[in-house]
């Protein structure tokens, strides 16, 4: 089941300069309550799908030292990957890194 987030029109422009800040200082940052937590327990549940398809399959995953692997996931096995890219706060600290083009 996929679950669309709605996003108010409020939102829609945001000052992220803290934001950027923390994430050149921390090397990650975070927006609390961006997503509803249905939507976060889908994302778990697509994850957790792709690790364990990913695991199972020679070379699917990478060890990076006890209990910890890379895995490539695709987009579309991601049923809210769409809510995730269209988020605002994820395109306004994107633009504010990576620049409006």
């Amino acid at each position: 089941m996929a679950t669309r987030a709605i996003f108010p029109t409020s939102q829609l422009r945001l000052d992220v300069s803290h934001d950027i800040d923390v994430l050149y200082r921390e090397g990650i940052v975070a927006k609390k309550s961006a997503f509803p937590r249905d939507w976060v327990e889908q994302l778990r549940e697509d994850m957790m799908t792709a690790f364990w398809e990913a695991i199972q399959r020679p070379g699917g995953a990478v060890g990076r030292g006890p209990r910890r692997w890379y895995v490539e996931v695709h987009p579309q096995a991601i049923k809210g990957f769409a809510d995730l890219v269209i988020h605002p706060w994820v395109q306004a600290m994107a633009e504010g890194v990576l620049g409006p083009e």
